[in-house]
């Protein structure tokens, strides 16, 4: 850290520093770690909600275009939007409903296709 960084005033009052403090960078370090967190946070989470308001959006104009099919182990076979996937769940839309349908992967869901 540079030296007349350090002597600057409104620098030690922007990050709460004593002037006779010694470890100025690291406490600089914890400050940007702090706000980079804090930065991808509102990131990921901005981007989630987007995605799931373009998603009501597209349900509600009826835009949705269903060109999946789930194909379960008892034989029925579903065209569906495939809204997402985990390890254990499928989440889906259903032709005709606006509601998002949750079907558990192990033993019911035989394949998905695209």
């Amino acid at each position: 850290m540079s030296r007349k960084l350090k002597d600057k005033k409104w620098f030690t009052s922007f990050l709460k520093l004593d002037p006779s403090e010694t470890n100025i960078e690291k406490k600089v370090f914890e400050g940007l770690s702090v706000f980079s967190i804090m930065f991808f946070i509102g990131i990921f989470i901005g981007a989630g909600h987007s995605k799931g308001l373009r998603l009501k959006q597209k349900i509600e104009s009826g835009e949705v275009k269903y060109n999946n099919q789930i194909n379960f182990l008892d034989g029925e076979l579903l065209d569906a939007k495939l809204i997402g996937k985990n390890s254990s769940y499928v989440f889906y839309l259903i032709e005709g409903n606006t509601e998002v349908k949750i079907s558990p992967i192990n033993g019911t869901i035989k394949y998905l296709s695209n």
